[in-house]
């Protein structure tokens, strides 16, 4: 599945056995219940110019494969986190704009890589309830842990 939106991008819903990728010139909005459903398997690749916002969505955000996620813009808030059941997840900040990444992951995770931009503002936090690994992560703030254990990993430079 290949789809390319000129402006915003509100998705209801997208259940996917295979994979795909989604383009909006503006911003992604995930507006339905447990929004993205992917086969354990697929990879979904949203690109999203001036991020993702999952603030009108209830259930999960995205579960099942890989999430990654290339965005000029923010994903979630600290308020209101992108909350997901993944296998793995990937990030990709474009542009200079703040890109902050808040996932709250509701059981294990692997982190694959996270590529901030350098804008003070672009932080980075997971959660996860379960374990979590993590490949590369590139980020001037980052905050990552593993929910019910009492270390957090913290970090404020590359």
């Amino acid at each position: 599945m290949f789809v390319t939106a000129y402006g915003d991008l509100p998705l209801l819903g997208v259940d996917l056995i295979g994979g795909g990728t989604i383009v909006a010139t503006a911003d992604i909005s995930l507006v339905g219940i447990d929004t993205i459903s992917l086969n354990t398997g697929s990879t979904l690749k949203p690109v999203a110019e001036q991020g993702v916002d999952a603030t009108n969505a209830t259930g999960w955000d995205a579960a099942g494969g890989w999430l990654q996620i290339e965005s000029g813009g923010g994903v979630g808030s600290l308020q209101n986190p992108s909350s997901t059941d993944l296998v793995k997840i990937t990030f990709l900040s474009t542009g200079a704009d703040p890109t902050p990444l808040y996932v709250l992951e509701k059981a294990n995770i692997c982190v694959e890589e996270v590529k901030q931009n350098d804008n003070t503002t672009s932080e980075t936090w997971i959660d996860a309830a379960g374990d979590m690994s993590v490949g590369r992560i590139a980020s001037l703030w980052l905050e990552a842990c593993v929910i019910g254990l009492p270390s957090v990993l913290r970090s404020n430079s590359r």
